[in-house]
Parts: structure tokens; C-alpha cells; sequence
């Protein structure tokens, strides 16, 4: 054999051995390895406001005129004044308040609210809780009441209500 061809055979047999050694080396071990991953998974919540038509909203309600029927019962109504459209990946609550001190002449005590036909309680210039609940998207129904009788003026005009979204 001449010189040249011995010394390819060298380097063949040399990258084969070393190739064997390296590939052997990965399939004989018996070892195992763990690995612990840790992540958090940080509060997640949105609020969408819509009106009664669906549309978004500000936050603002257009009460209508009592009309007779509406005195003598005394208030006026509106129901679905506005929807609350809730995304959360956890536990939340949603506070309500307005910023008006009055309703056109009427005071502030006589504005009540309510979510999901539950029970209506005052608006107030404080925040208070309207509604909570768990993870996941909800749609919730906010009615307002205003206090109407035979001898008071009429209690129609825009309410702007304040609402915040925040952990519970």
C-alpha cells in the first residue's frame, strides 16, 4: 500500500473509533434527568360596557320619562339599561358608583341599582359591590330604578355610572 492510502485508512479508522466511543457512550448511560418548570399565571380580567341596544357604552344611562302608570307605582324602571360583558381567569367583582351629586333636581337617594334581577340597593357617590363571581366570561344585566311619585317632578335625565372590575 502506498503512503497515501495508508494514512486515509488511519484517519478512517480514527473517526469510526471516535464515533463509536461518542455514539456508544449516549446509549450505555442510565441516567435520568428531572426537570421542574414553574410558571404564574398572572390575573386576567376585561370589562365591556354596553348599553340597551348593545351598542358600547360610556357608562351613561338615559332614564326615561314616568309616565302615570309609572307614578302611581312609583318609579320608573329601566331594565337592561346596561350590559356588562366580564372575561376573568379568576375570582373578580364589579363596584358601581356615579360621580353626580344629584339627578337633575332629584337627590342621589332616590337612584337605585341592581344586577341580574337581583335585589336593588342605593346608588351612592361611594363605590359600592354590584356584582361578583368565578373564572370565566359572563354577560350581567344592570337595571336602574328611580323613585316617581304623584307629586314629584319627573325623574327621567342621563345617569353616568362608574364601573370597576377588580379581584375579589
Amino acid at each position: 500500500m502506498n503512503t497515501r492510502r495508508r494514512s486515509m485508512l488511519r484517519w478512517v479508522v480514527a473517526l469510526a473509533t471516535g464515533l463509536l466511543m461518542v455514539c456508544g457512550s449516549g446509549f450505555a448511560a442510565e441516567e435520568s434527568v428531572i426537570i421542574h418548570a414553574r410558571w404564574t399565571v398572572l390575573p386576567y380580567q376585561t370589562l365591556r360596557i354596553l348599553d340597551a341596544d348593545g351598542a358600547p357604552s360610556d357608562g351613561s344611562a338615559l332614564l326615561p320619562i314616568p309616565d302615570v302608570a309609572d307614578r302611581q307605582r312609583g318609579y320608573v324602571e329601566q331594565i337592561d339599561a346596561h350590559r356588562l360583558q366580564i372575561v376573568s381567569n379568576g375570582a373578580w367583582k364589579i363596584l358601581v358608583w356615579t360621580e353626580q351629586a344629584t339627578l337633575g333636581s332629584r337627590p342621589l337617594s332616590d337612584v337605585w341599582i341592581r344586577a341580574d334581577g337581583g335585589t336593588y340597593f342605593a346608588l351612592s357617590n361611594a363605590p359600592s359591590s354590584l356584582t361578583h363571581g368565578g373564572n370565566g366570561t359572563f354577560e350581567i344585566s344592570v337595571d336602574v330604578r328611580v323613585q316617581a311619585s304623584p307629586d314629584t317632578e319627573t325623574a327621567s335625565g342621563t345617569l353616568d355610572l362608574v364601573y370597576l372590575i377588580m379581584l375579589d
